[in-house]
């Protein structure tokens, strides 16, 4: 199914993965993460310390609900982004790979600032769950907004929200990444099942909230 959304929001991700692969290339994974803990400007610790929450699954949770005056479809693809996506981070990251988070690795960079108020967790690194239901509620939204302009808008802020896990030395770069990409696969393919393969499915237009008419 065409939409106007997913080219321009693809376009944003994709430019941002170029930037953080050649970043990767370049540098040892602790180096890069150190080079770009010292570029922040400590300002606006506070600002992505509190903004990263937005990520935790409470606000897809709200959008998912209040997606139920729309239609179930439109609740059903970003409810079912978010859970197929959180079960397969967790599945990876605790089954799979286990990797360490930036400080398990702490005495190994000298320098490293940590904002105030920020406990660093240490294990289950790879990929990052922030970033995944980040891109997966943005994308989500997009598709469903189908406007290229809100494309771009969500794209940049998943990218700000998935960027927050490194500022806040939760993440490494690669964690997120691999996140971002994660997050939009699983908005993909639920929005081709919902909007594609079971299109023609009419309990999925239909809302609770909104009474049938009479038609006598």
């Amino acid at each position: 199914m065409t939409n106007r959304a997913l080219l321009p929001f693809l376009i944003v991700l994709l430019a941002w993965c170029g930037v953080a692969a050649g970043l990767m290339m370049g540098n040892s994974q602790l180096e890069l993460h150190l080079r770009i803990n010292s570029a922040l400007p400590q300002w606006a610790d506070p600002i992505f310390r509190y903004g990263t929450h937005i990520a935790d699954g409470y606000l897809t949770a709200v959008v998912a609900l209040a997606l139920l005056w729309r239609n179930w479809r439109s609740m059903l693809l970003v409810a079912t982004a978010s859970l197929l996506s959180s079960f397969m981070v967790q599945t990876l990251k605790r089954n799979v790979f286990e990797a360490h988070r930036p400080g398990y690795y702490i005495d190994r960079m000298p320098g490293l600032r940590v904002p105030d108020g920020v406990e660093l967790m240490h294990h289950f690194s790879f990929p990052s769950g922030h970033s995944t239901a980040a891109f997966a509620l943005c994308l989500s939204l997009a598709l469903l907004i189908n406007q290229r302009g809100w494309a771009i808008a969500l794209a940049v802020f998943a990218v700000l929200l998935a960027g927050s896990r490194v500022w806040l030395s939760q993440h490494f770069t690669e964690d997120v990444v691999a996140g971002a990409l994660l997050g939009v696969f699983c908005a993909w393919l639920m929005h081709v099942l919902l909007f594609g393969t079971w299109r023609n499915v009419a309990w999925l237009n239909k809302s609770p909230f909104r009474k049938r008419t009479n038609p006598f």
